[in-house]
């Protein structure tokens, strides 16, 4: 789906701090979670009337044609997911607690956008030493080839990302005189060593591969991930 925002950061009033008011989830790097955020937003002033609705679209410059669209892919995903069948209900009724219990955990939604868009979507991001420098995001097994985040992304301009997270995975790459990233999500190291199919265990040399990219850890690490990896593989 496509983003709800219907003004880049820089024209809309406020700029950049009206989408990070829509979104507390703006200031965790993820365009996707905060689509998520804001959709469960607009769901809530939905449910208090269309006044609240119209309201809350205009004040968070969003799209509401787009957001009814969200609904309406969310509703056919779970009438697939019922059918094959993946979740024992009838129809595309609302899920139980249980389907439900890890909807809101940040952790495990990162997860899953690794799982998702790896193993196309990977950059490593350098965070700056100096405070007055930006973000450097690379690509590549040798990491030399530098790219940047889409301007219309909610990570454009950042100068740096949390230092547990040193990661990006985004859904394209658009090239005109640079290369830009789009609907990007910053992970976590333990996200991509878990839920990526491109692992290889190194102990001898300390390290751990996923992807193109290649960690150090310790012997013990590296045998707790591939053991932990079965067991998401088998749950």
């Amino acid at each position: 789906v496509k983003s709800p925002f219907v003004v880049s950061v820089d024209d809309a009033p406020g700029g950049k701090g009206k989408r990070e008011e829509a979104n507390p989830l703006a200031m965790s790097c993820s365009d996707w979670l905060a689509i998520l955020q804001v959709h469960r937003q607009w769901e809530q002033a939905c449910r208090q009337g269309r006044a609240q609705d119209s309201a809350f679209v205009a004040q968070h410059h969003l799209d509401r044609a787009t957001l009814v669209l969200i609904s309406e892919v969310r509703t056919q995903l779970l009438e697939l997911l019922t059918d094959l069948p993946l979740f024992p209900i009838a129809g595309a009724g609302p899920l139980d607690a249980a389907h439900n219990a890890y909807s809101s955990s940040e952790p495990v939604l990162r997860g899953v956008l690794a799982a998702a868009l790896l193993p196309s979507g990977l950059c490593h991001a350098a965070n700056p030493s100096d405070s007055s420098t930006t973000l450097r995001l690379f690509c590549g097994p040798a990491c030399t080839r530098q790219v940047r985040v889409h301007p219309g992304s909610l990570l454009s301009g950042i100068s740096r990302v949390p230092s547990e997270m040193p990661w990006l995975v985004f859904l394209e790459k658009i090239r005109t005189r640079s290369v830009f990233l789009r609907d990007c999500t910053a992970v976590p190291t333990t996200a991509l060593a878990l839920f990526s199919a491109g692992f290889t265990p190194m102990i001898l040399r300390r390290q751990l591969k996923v992807e193109w990219a290649v960690m150090p850890a310790s012997p013990r690490a590296v045998v707790a991930v591939g053991a932990l990896r079965r067991v998401v593989q088998v749950t």
